[in-house]
């Protein structure tokens, strides 16, 4: 396998632009000072300023606050959904990488499987090319043989018939020659056949061999472009595992930040419904504390008023029995004169 056809995994680092705190940045970044807020963030301004103004705390820290918190939780929607955008795009744009890679990897195997197919087709018509040669070049060599051994026998038949003929009449019967010859004949019979079968034996064992090479080769072959489909798929099953993983992290990381943003939202209500409850409770005990005061201001000015009328009775009381003591013992005094 060439180093072209093995698939390498395409990773990529998060983009800053797929972070919710850098599309808030952005979004901050449009505040200028002295002039209005933007269109995005004017709503809920508004909102938050009229609210403080209701309960008359337009010009407090506490509305400055809810303000902020207002710009906020306005800018955290439109920031997760930019973010959002951008990851979807990071994730496409890897998934195309990835799949350029492992494209142009199947390519290089597919070019891989047919250069190693031509070898083998070529190898196997070398080796086929070969055996036909060597096969015809033992045929000629065995003919030859059968020729030559042919010609001894010829010869030997020849000199044989010479002897015989030179012995003829030294045979003791025809039935004696006719017996030799029948013999000679029969050993000649057997000989050739046994050169034929050795032969075709010899055919036969080279033909098996060349089917067992033939065999080995082609099983070799199917044994290899096998290994090369089990590599591609597994290449193509990691493929797959890494894109389902990094789409799993992705869903959950975006379920995380919706879920995040969810219950910042939640979060801010309830703290919003908190400072209410404050409120109406600090206002609720400032009114029962007037109450409470001016009634004590007013016991206090009744039990005070009470108190100087009763003093005013006594005193009143007490400078008439000493007028009027005063004036018995006046007249007492001026009887008793007389």
């Amino acid at each position: 396998m060439s180093a072209e056809s093995q698939a390498l995994a395409q990773t990529e680092q998060l983009d800053e632009k797929a972070t919710i705190q850098f599309q808030l940045d952005q979004l901050f970044s449009s505040f200028v000072e002295g002039q209005p807020p933007p269109a995005w963030a004017a709503p809920a301004v508004r909102r938050a300023g009229s609210i403080m103004a209701q309960r008359g705390l337009g010009a407090s820290s506490m509305a400055a606050a809810a303000i902020t918190q207002s710009i906020l939780e306005a800018g955290v929607p439109i920031a997760a959904q930019d973010a959002n955008k951008h990851a979807a795009i990071q994730i496409q744009n890897l998934n195309n990488k990835q799949q350029s890679t492992l494209q142009n990897a199947m390519t290089y195997a597919a070019m891989d499987k047919a250069n190693l197919d031509a070898r083998l087709t070529g190898a196997v018509n070398n080796a086929k090319s070969f055996l036909q040669i060597d096969t015809q070049n033992l045929t000629n060599e065995q003919q030859l043989k059968t020729i030559d051994l042919q010609s001894r026998f010829q010869k030997l038949f020849t000199d044989q018939a010479q002897e015989n003929a030179s012995r003829q009449f030294n045979a003791k019967s025809q039935q004696q020659v006719d017996e030799f010859y029948t013999e000679l004949e029969i050993q000649v019979e057997n000989s050739n056949s046994s050169r034929l079968a050795a032969m075709e034996q010899f055919n036969a064992d080279q033909t098996n061999a060349a089917d067992r090479y033939f065999t080995k080769v082609n099983d070799g072959r199917d044994k290899f472009n096998i290994q090369q489909e089990a590599a591609i798929q597994q290449s193509n099953a990691i493929w797959r595992r890494q894109i389902n993983t990094a789409n799993n992290l992705r869903d959950n990381e975006d379920a995380r930040i919706n879920t995040q943003n969810l219950l910042g939202i939640n979060q801010a209500q309830l703290d919003k419904l908190w400072q209410r409850y404050r409120d109406e409770a600090s206002w609720m005990l400032q009114i029962s504390e007037s109450a409470a005061q001016r009634a004590h201001n007013v016991a206090f000015l009744s039990q005070e008023q009470g108190f100087n009328a009763e003093q005013y009775e006594k005193d009143t009381r007490s400078a008439m029995f000493s007028n009027l003591g005063s004036t018995v013992l006046d007249g007492i005094f001026t009887f008793l004169a007389s």
